[in-house]
């Protein structure tokens, strides 16, 4: 590998260090990271690799590596290494950089990760905000009335907000991914020849194994408990779409049944979310010395991804039990919630479910383990 010295960047290492990676300087390539690590029987010098290529500043050759999305923080390379460093750890700040560095709005990511005193005051702000539209919007009289979300705030206008909603996140997320595409896409040499078909089956492959059924996170050391939470959100997240899909093409203002098939399905994929999100905040409470810190990035995206799952669960027990004055602040606050977690989502962690398969499919496609 040839470097030439206008690549190397010394201030690249310090940003690294900053968002979480404190450790990159404690490395000397000793290699057992990589003699231990689970992915190292599919990936050459991993984690080993891009770990050197933060230590000689080579900024644009470590955000186009593909291995900054495959580490699922198993912490089994810190255990192994001599000098006390954590590279999963390194990594998990390069998929930090990265978010501010794929993303259309570069600003809004790097204030996500460092600057949470702006960011919470700002979120609080535009939720309280939002909240009082709704109760303005809506028909306050009928709070005293039986519970029904459909007459309190028009489906129309739920309808509207949220049809508007997705247009901007799929917007964002198209544009971010496209520029991580562009990225990690490109071959460093000669590309290998690979046919369509084998195109597709590697699609397939990354859309199954690794979307579905989070083959490498089952396959790393990070315990049977976090591989069911991925499968869980996953799983939560494709219910909870379709959900919302049929309740838009086909609900007339009145709730379904609890035995109707769409509200099972939407009440099973709260749960899927509920569970897997729980689990996920307390594995960094309670196994924080073996994961390290989570910083407020990271943190944010699972905490408004629980609070969606919980105030959308608490607000249909509080509409069954008619209990109006719970009821329409705890679905004011889902919807907000929502609102901001999608909204959010390009610039977020949420980006992650996006950019790991996709970084994995170009890996694929130019060669990349080699």
């Amino acid at each position: 590998m040839v470097i030439r010295s206008e690549e190397m960047d010394p201030s690249f290492i310090e940003e690294i260090e900053k968002l979480g990676g404190e450790s990159v300087r404690k490395c000397y390539q000793c290699a057992s990271c990589t003699a231990t690590c689970p992915l190292t029987s599919d990936i050459k010098a991993f984690p080993r690799r891009t770990i050197r290529l933060v230590q000689l500043g080579l900024r644009e050759r470590a955000v186009r590596s593909p291995d900054i999305w495959l580490c699922s923080a198993c912490a089994t390379c810190k255990a192994s290494c001599p000098r006390e460093a954590n590279p999963g750890e390194v990594m998990a700040a390069l998929r930090r950089y990265a978010y501010s560095r794929f993303s259309w709005i570069p600003s809004l990511s790097k204030h996500l990760t460092s600057s949470p005193k702006i960011v919470v005051p700002a979120m609080g702000l535009v939720g309280a905000i939002l909240v009082a539209l709704m109760f303005s919007v809506g028909n306050v009289s009928n709070l005293a009335s039986a519970v029904s979300f459909a007459a309190f705030l028009p489906f129309s206008f739920v309808d509207i907000a949220g049809m508007t909603l997705g247009v901007v996140t799929a917007f964002g997320i198209g544009m971010n991914s496209l520029k991580l595409w562009k990225t990690v896409a490109r071959p460093l040499g000669d590309p290998p020849e690979i046919t369509i078909r084998q195109r597709f089956r590697n699609l397939l492959d990354v859309v199954v194994q690794e979307v579905a059924l989070q083959r490498t996170i089952r396959k790393c050391n990070t315990g049977r408990l976090q591989w069911l939470a991925h499968l869980s959100l996953i799983a939560g997240f494709a219910g909870a779409g379709v959900t919302t899909t049929l309740v838009f093409l086909f609900n007339a203002g009145m709730p379904f049944q609890l035995d109707n098939p769409v509200k099972i399905l939407g009440n099973l994929s709260a749960g899927l979310l509920l569970f897997g999100s729980a689990a996920l905040i307390g594995k960094r409470i309670f196994q924080k010395p073996t994961i390290g810190e989570t910083l407020f990035q990271d943190g944010l995206f699972i905490s408004m991804l629980f609070v969606v799952a919980l105030t959308g669960t608490l607000a249909e027990v509080f509409r069954l039990v008619n209990t109006s004055m719970l009821a329409y602040p705890t679905y004011s606050i889902h919807l907000v919630s929502v609102l901001l977690l999608l909204g959010l989502a390009p610039y977020t962690k949420f980006a992650h479910a996006i950019y790991r398969p996709l970084a994995m499919y170009a890996a694929k496609l130019t060669g990349w383990p080699n």
